[in-house]
């Protein structure tokens, strides 16, 4: 054997540049910067976070990017650590941190540090630096007119911070809201985000504030906003020191959905409108979104397609899992893996995926809006015919009013409970004829009818929905509105 010895390996200062070349997109970016200081918030105290972003098409030099926040600040002996790549100040040992990259990969992704200022909240004045790199620096000291905190500013902006005023008030505005939701919608542990775009040739401010963006759900049976699995809890076997906590459900289908909860529908760039792009579970960690609508590309589904648009839902990871160095995604491994085989299970076993398609099965909306076109033609040749008409008082919808008269839509077999809930719009609604369009209605149906006849001086009428011309198979255009 040959002699042994050491090797001395020289830091390099151009790893703080190479931290630039990462994946991040402007939210990402954006948020590893927000990560820092929801990390050091003063004894979880309301934080607030002022970013501003001026560009100038005229004079590109003048262009910037600036972070300001009101947490503990970095202490001056513990600054050298947060500047080097992988290390942490001592003062912080939250989550959010767990890399020690994240501020130094944003700063070079976005453009060059002009400074970080930076005020602890033990000491009288801020500290002041002017670059990043290995030994030492020159700093300086400044008084500041705030307790404590960060401020950073950028210059020479890359591309992926030079968005229109437009981009930033939707879907980046949007974004953060939904990354953030669990906090800027939290009131005992309040964020406030407050963005300033600035049009430095026109002298232009636009201020945007993120508010908490929310998946909106549409309960199959109870018609109101809620999911349909409630923080189911899965665990890895002992040993393995896994948790989750699953919330699934589906998105309203249609603008009438929406309208029936009191929610405007969600625009196309923001995180929860229906598409390829936006369906699926959002991933959560430290109640901070990681990654967004996951489905396919967790193999929950072998692919994409149309019929799961309505999917909505978060995987909450309570423990045993880690992010990538750019926290924008989940480190797989065994555990990971064993988690999403006991949802995927969970999910198919009950057949929460396949809801919207079961074979033979055509949805109901399709269905009453095809009961709605028969209506109006002959022999039926009704006026005026309401789709989903609202009963005052009853929270609730008759499937179609016609002339006068109910129609309520049952896709399966309808039971006595069935015939009650249109006896109840009817009741409410003052109408006195109405029609249960159904595959089949039960003995228990069939004397509720007949009851509710009897006492109640109301007609309901069964109707067998397979004598009807609505069943025939869908159309490439029924497929893309329903499924």
């Amino acid at each position: 054997m040959g002699k042994k010895g050491n090797l001395e390996v020289p830091a390099s200062d151009r790893v703080f540049d190479v931290l630039g070349n990462n994946d991040y997109n402007d939210v990402d970016l954006i948020s590893e910067l927000i990560d820092n200081a929801v990390a050091a918030r003063v004894n979880d105290q309301e934080i607030h976070i002022q970013i501003e972003i001026g560009l100038s098409n005229e004079n590109p030099d003048e262009s910037y990017f600036s972070i300001r926040d009101d947490a503990s600040g970095i202490a001056h002996s513990s600054l050298p650590n947060a500047i080097s790549p992988a290390g942490t100040t001592s003062e912080s040992d939250h989550p959010l941190n767990e890399h020690g990259l994240g501020m130094k990969q944003a700063i070079s992704a976005a453009g060059e540090l002009a400074y970080l200022k930076t005020k602890h909240t033990d000491e009288d004045s801020a500290t002041v630096i002017e670059e990043f790199s290995y030994g030492e620096i020159p700093h300086e000291t400044e008084d500041v007119d705030w307790d404590h905190g960060t401020e950073i500013r950028i210059r020479d902006l890359n591309e992926i911070l030079q968005e229109s005023a437009q981009v930033y008030d939707c879907r980046i505005k949007s974004y953060l809201g939904a990354r953030y939701r669990r906090l800027i919608g939290k009131p005992e542990d309040n964020l406030k985000i407050e963005i300033k775009h600035k049009n430095l040739d026109k002298g232009e401010t636009r201020k945007i504030n993120p508010d908490d963006v929310r998946p909106i759900y549409f309960h199959p049976s109870t018609r109101v906003n809620d999911p349909v699995v409630h923080k189911e809890i899965f665990e890895g076997t002992e040993g393995d020191g896994w948790k989750v906590k699953l919330t699934f459900g589906y998105a309203p289908e249609d603008d009438a959905e929406y309208e029936s909860l009191g929610i405007n529908p969600p625009k196309n760039y923001e995180p929860y409108y229906r598409g390829l792009s936006n369906q699926g579970l959002d991933l959560i960690q430290h109640d901070r979104v990681i990654q967004f609508h996951q489905l396919e590309e967790i193999n929950i589904v072998n692919t994409t397609h149309p019929q799961y648009n309505r999917i909505r839902g978060e995987i909450d990871l309570i423990d045993g899992f880690s992010t990538a160095i750019t926290k924008n995604r989940i480190i797989g491994g065994t555990e990971f893996e064993a988690m999403l085989n006991k949802i995927r299970d969970f999910l198919h076993s009950n057949d929460y995926l396949e809801e919207e398609s079961i074979p033979g099965q055509i949805p109901e909306p399709c269905l009453r809006d095809r009961l709605s076109n028969l209506l109006e033609k002959p022999p039926y040749s009704c006026k005026d015919v309401e789709t989903e008409y609202v009963v005052g008082g009853l929270e609730g919808f008759i499937d179609i009013l016609s002339d006068g008269e109910a129609w309520e839509l049952k896709v399966n077999q309808a039971s006595g409970l069935d015939v009650y809930q249109l006896f109840a719009y009817m009741d409410m609604g003052n109408i006195d004829k109405g029609h249960l369009v159904a595959d089949g209605i039960t003995t228990g149906a069939s004397e509720a009818i007949k009851h509710i006849e009897d006492n109640h001086g109301k007609t309901i009428e069964s109707v067998d929905r397979f004598d009807l011309a609505i069943n025939q198979s869908m159309t490439d255009k029924e497929l893309a509105k329903y499924v």
